[in-house]
């Protein structure tokens, strides 16, 4: 498993994390690979709207890929996407919702 962790959070579902946080987080393309046997062979981007989080180094581990996330604004909910090329020439995108929350800040 990529950069340490054990547990990663899976983006799919709404996700949280607090400002001062940096946590790895896994997109799973598992679902999307299935049905061909296809096979995640390059990472094409990974991005966060708005861009002021902070994003580390995406790892592949096909069907996964990880990157750590650390930064972003209380109160603000991010947008995180993965895109990726697969040996079948296919290209998928898994993108989901990202809430910063500090709870002494409530």
């Amino acid at each position: 498993m990529a950069a340490g962790s054990k547990n990663p959070v899976v983006i799919a579902t709404p996700c949280f994390k607090q400002p001062t946080e940096s946590v790895l987080f896994a997109f799973d393309f598992s679902e999307l690979l299935k049905p061909n046997n296809d096979v995640i062979t390059e990472i094409l981007a990974v991005v966060a709207t708005p861009d002021d989080l902070t994003l580390g180094d995406p790892v592949l581990e096909s069907p996964r890929v990880y990157v750590r996330i650390s930064g972003g604004r209380h109160k603000q909910k991010y947008y995180v996407e993965c895109r990726v090329r697969t040996v079948l020439n296919n290209i998928y995108e898994i993108d989901g919702p990202l809430q910063i929350w500090d709870a002494k800040r409530t």
